[in-house]
């Protein structure tokens, strides 16, 4: 989306209303986080502390899309138009963005920080999964947890207007759910409403996912399987005409057809700067080039740069799950976890991962894009990072 044009029309502060309705939005996500960070065991200070922290990449953003353009800016005119028939994906995210603009008057810094709001509650949903997943690790391990946390990257991409803050939001949730789903089914299904309001086919894949993982999970009756089967039949006998539409899928359900759609997608964006030849890639490189690219030695761009810093961590953290899960002797990972439905998580996250790394084949898209799923393999690195509370080392006596 071209939006360099539209940036004339962008409202920023223009009269008493716009700084008000910027103060008030500020005002209430600070109310609204620090009432509901109970939910996510987390203090309100804690809770607070990570609004502020998103909010000040929120603002980094609104200052950089007002000098260079950016998606949001497409967002925000577009919204003030109202000229769209409703739809799930972009359109819903288009409608969203009108009742801010146009039925509560929010100016576009208003606006973004309405999607700021939506993306800190990601961002807190994700620090309370990782907390979870290391309350019985070293010292060394939960620093590095709050470290991955506090990435600019994850507060950058997930607080601007568009549906990366929304989507980012629901992946949060979903993890957070899934982690004690018998607690938390009711924040399950919300984050799969609000996935398939903004990204259908992310939904579909979800909802398969899950199914899956009904199947599978021992302590589920063979009733209930058959129920979780049945009802995801019908959702994509009802929902796959829409889905393949909406994912530009043509011709018939074939091995074809997916080849063909495959190598239509690998060709996309290859324009900008950010663009990369995956074609000639083999699965394992496009997955790594999908999720630590660009690294510090390729950045073309102070905001690459930035980009990469966060990469070279993240990589970090999953050389040491691995070098973790070879080198240390540790009890058997278990799938089936009484409370938590890893199951579930790890279908979801490695089906979704390879769909994005085959066919994204430009960085800067990648970069938004893979905080759909990066949280949820965050989580399992840290859950194979096995070096526990207990692991001291032992000094004989002399």
């Amino acid at each position: 989306m071209s939006n360099l044009d539209h940036l004339s029309d962008v409202n920023l502060l223009e009269n008493i209303w716009d700084i008000i309705s910027v103060i008030a939005v500020l005002i209430f996500g600070c109310y609204f986080i620090s009432v509901n960070a109970k939910y996510f065991n987390a203090t309100k200070i804690r809770g607070l502390s990570l609004y502020l922290w998103h909010s000040l990449f929120c603002f980094v953003y609104i200052f950089t899309t007002s000098i260079i353009g950016g998606d949001s800016i497409w967002y925000y005119t577009e919204s003030l138009i109202q000229k769209y028939e409703f739809s799930f994906g972009t359109t819903s995210t288009l409608y969203f963005t009108t009742f801010l603009t146009v039925v509560l008057g929010l100016n576009y810094i208003g606006t973004f920080l309405v999607y700021n709001i939506l993306g800190s509650i990601g961002l807190i949903a994700v620090d309370a999964s990782l907390r979870h997943v290391t309350k019985d690790k070293s010292g060394f391990v939960k620093s590095l947890s709050l470290i991955i946390v506090l990435v600019p990257s994850m507060s950058y991409w997930s607080s601007a207007i568009g549906k990366d803050a929304i989507q980012f939001m629901a992946t949060g949730l979903l993890l957070w759910s899934s982690i004690d789903f018998k607690k938390r089914n009711l924040m399950f299904l919300i984050s799969i409403l609000i996935m398939f309001t903004v990204r259908p086919h992310i939904c579909a894949f979800a909802i398969v996912a899950f199914t899956f993982s009904m199947l599978i999970i021992k302590s589920i009756s063979f009733t209930k399987k058959i129920t979780f089967l049945f009802i995801c039949l019908a959702f994509f006998l009802t929902a796959l005409p829409f889905l393949l539409g909406y994912i530009g899928w043509v011709g018939s359900l074939s091995i074809e057809s997916l080849l063909n759609y495959v190598e239509l997608r690998q060709r996309y964006n290859l324009d900008g700067g950010g663009s990369i030849d995956i074609s000639q890639m083999s699965l394992l490189y496009q997955l790594f080039t999908y999720l630590f690219r660009p690294l510090p030695y390729e950045a073309h761009s102070a905001l690459a740069l930035l980009s990469s810093i966060d990469n070279f961590l993240i990589l970090i953290v999953f050389v040491l799950s691995f070098l973790s899960v070879i080198c240390l002797k540790k009890p058997k990972f278990i799938l089936n976890h009484p409370t938590e439905n890893r199951w579930f998580l790890l279908i979801f996250s490695t089906a979704l991962l390879i769909l994005l790394s085959i066919t994204t084949a430009n960085s800067g898209i990648a970069a938004r894009q893979k905080w759909m799923v990066m949280p949820i393999l965050l989580y399992f690195a840290f859950l194979f990072m096995r070096v526990r509370l207990s692991d001291k080392p032992k000094f004989k006596k002399a």
